[in-house]
């Protein structure tokens, strides 16, 4: 099994699929059969799909991070200028 086909599923187990069908603008049907085997995945369906279950599709170069991981490197960012304006920390 593909990492992307893990992912969906991982992500769909999480979620009813006329959740997933309203975000992609399908019937609850349509993503049973999308799951089942039953269909294939249209690739102009395919952003919609991702979309709906919270994924993206991203440059192979680019790093992206968690929202969790932004904050927390905002904190360490303030902290290491709160420091530097204290004089604790030199240039």
């Amino acid at each position: 099994m593909m990492i992307l086909e893990q992912e969906l599923l991982r992500r769909r187990a999480g979620m009813k699929d006329a959740e997933i069908a309203a975000g992609m603008g399908k019937d609850a049907s349509t993503v049973s059969k999308l799951f089942g085997g039953g269909i294939g995945v249209q690739l102009a369906d395919l952003g919609a799909l991702l979309d709906s279950l919270g994924l993206k599709v991203v440059d192979a170069k680019d790093m992206t991070i968690t929202p969790s991981e932004m904050d927390a490197l905002e904190e360490m960012a303030y902290r290491y200028l709160e420091l530097r304006r204290r004089g604790a920390v030199r240039s």
